[in-house]
């Protein structure tokens, strides 16, 4: 897997070290027009609207756009590029401080659902959205967030990162080990 995703991860490395302050020198609406583009690449890619093979170059530079991109805080708001000013509004900015707790629950539950409900179409999964993102959300708070203020003993981190979810996917995984071998009890309750 790495070795396949490793120019992603170099377009980003290189996006991440690139000289900002060569961009103040690009007129405003060059910027803009760039920052443009690239959100544009970022929305049409998860959509299947791009050509297959290339949707991970375009995502990838895309990002590596706005990675890059000059969007200095401490620069009047007015004089920052629009896809700037809306990437720095307060719901984008809360989407971004959970996106990593999201990235790290949606395929768990993805997969989950993907066992019990092989059928489900792209659009039903949307339902899922909401669930992901609250566990995301109570991650950041009870999990990512003490770790990063205050130091962590080893039985505490072990209990929350190791044995919790392995009780709370031990026993879904148990419930539909159940309701395999007795269906006639979930028609039953449901009806």
């Amino acid at each position: 897997l790495l070795p396949a995703r490793l120019w992603q991860f170099l377009i980003g490395a290189m996006a991440g070290g690139f000289n900002t302050s060569s961009l103040g020198r690009l007129p405003k609406s060059f910027k803009e027009a760039i920052l443009l583009v690239a959100l544009g690449g970022l929305s049409l890619a998860p959509m299947g609207l791009l050509p297959e093979r290339l949707t991970p170059m375009i995502a990838c530079l895309s990002a590596a756009a706005f990675i890059a991109s000059d969007s200095d805080q401490s620069e009047e708001r007015s004089s920052q590029p629009a896809a700037v000013q809306v990437l720095n509004s307060p719901p984008l900015q809360h989407l971004a401080d959970v996106s990593y707790s999201l990235y790290l629950w949606h395929w768990p539950i993805l997969s989950f659902v993907n066992m019990i409900w092989p059928t489900a179409t792209p659009e039903s999964l949307l339902h899922l959205m909401l669930p992901a993102y609250l566990l995301a959300w109570l991650s950041k708070r009870l999990v990512e967030d003490p770790f990063r203020k205050k130091a962590v003993g080893l039985g505490k981190a072990l209990l929350l990162c190791y044995l919790l979810p392995g009780v709370i996917f031990g026993g879904l995984w148990a419930g539909l080990d159940e309701l395999q071998d007795h269906p006639e009890q979930w028609k039953a309750s449901v009806t």
